[in-house]
């Protein structure tokens, strides 16, 4: 199944944490930590990153809370390796860039 993804919803900042956009792609969630995109507000890249769970981080202090593990400085280059993560645990999701008059 496609479906298309427009970047604008990564514009808008959290109220927690402005660095930050309000809005991430969960992909993948289990007993030690979630795994999502975000988009980095201050430098403008998109982040795969791990949040640890509380349990987790209590029996292992040399983890940080959330881990980096890509980062992209554009949304469609984000959007492959979303898709590559999504194929990695068996998803039929795809997700495209939503363009408009041929920006993205």
């Amino acid at each position: 199944m496609t479906s298309y993804y427009p970047e604008k919803i990564f514009d808008f900042p959290d109220a927690k944490n402005p660095n930050y956009a309000r809005e991430e792609f969960d992909i993948s969630i289990n007993t030690q930590c979630r795994y999502s995109m975000r988009k980095n507000l201050k430098t403008g890249n998109y982040e795969f990153y791990r949040h640890y769970h509380d349990h987790i981080l209590a029996y292992n202090p040399a983890l940080t809370q959330d881990e980096v593990q890509y980062t992209y400085s554009s949304f469609p280059q984000a959007l492959v390796q979303l898709n590559r993560e999504l194929k990695a645990i068996g998803s039929t999701l795809k997700y495209l860039p939503l363009v408009k008059s041929g920006i993205y």
